[in-house]
């Protein structure tokens, strides 16, 4: 069933700063690894790691691992490419490792989450994307390899898959009218199926068929 309560470390890279990574009141972090502290378990569990907390340190694994409440815990990281490229090569090098770390954390400790999104979409942030994917990847395969041994898995999950229109369709209006999506449906699979008798070759095979004439209906009006 669910957990009666969760602790939850949520990182915004865009909110992000260096050197203040971000403000509680009196007490200020320095770093993604203070800040999951201070949200994960407040000062107390910040002043653990305080002196380490700044891009160019880095806690041990024993370190952060012990400031760790009982219970579920979960991670969440959004746009560290963005908070990436603000740091220097060693922070971004004490960053990746940092990253490690909490992975092999989470993979061996029951009821632990590390959410990371995919930064492969951000050509701007290309360089600093391809070295987190490439730190994540080697924590997943050593993770596979010990599968057995930690009865658990990492995987890479897309919430959304093919159903990014109707995502954004249930997002920027209130409703559709359906009428209008079979009427725009019927009239692309009509004129789809008399090119293709005309021109076999000027379309992509799969336009003159019913299946794609459904997914005009459900991603409509994109």
């Amino acid at each position: 069933g669910r957990p009666r309560s969760v602790a939850v470390g949520a990182i915004d890279g865009h909110k992000a700063g260096v050197p203040v990574f971000a403000e509680h009141g009196d007490l200020r972090t320095h770093s993604l690894w203070g800040e999951l502290a201070w949200q994960i378990g407040g000062r107390e569990a910040w002043q653990s790691i305080s002196e380490v907390d700044a891009p160019e340190s880095q806690p041990s694994q024993t370190q952060f691992e012990a400031l760790l409440p009982a219970g579920p815990v979960l991670f969440l990281l959004d746009e560290l490419v963005v908070y990436m490229a603000t740091l220097s090569d060693r922070g971004q090098g004490n960053l990746l490792a940092f990253l490690q770390k909490l992975m092999s954390i989470c993979a061996a400790r029951p009821q632990a989450v590390v959410v990371v999104s995919d930064p492969a979409g951000q050509a701007a942030y290309a360089r600093q994307a391809q070295r987190i994917g490439d730190a994540l990847n080697t924590e997943i395969a050593a993770a596979q390899q010990l599968d057995e041994v930690f009865a658990r898995r990492m995987s890479d999950f897309d919430p959304i898959g093919d159903e990014a229109a109707r995502v954004i369709v249930r997002r920027l209006f209130e409703r559709v009218d359906d009428g209008a999506r079979q009427r725009a449906s019927s009239d692309y699979y009509s004129l789809y199926t008399r090119v293709s008798a005309d021109n076999p070759q000027a379309l992509p095979h799969d336009t003159a068929t019913t299946a794609y004439a459904e997914r005009i209906v459900e991603c409509y009006p994109f």
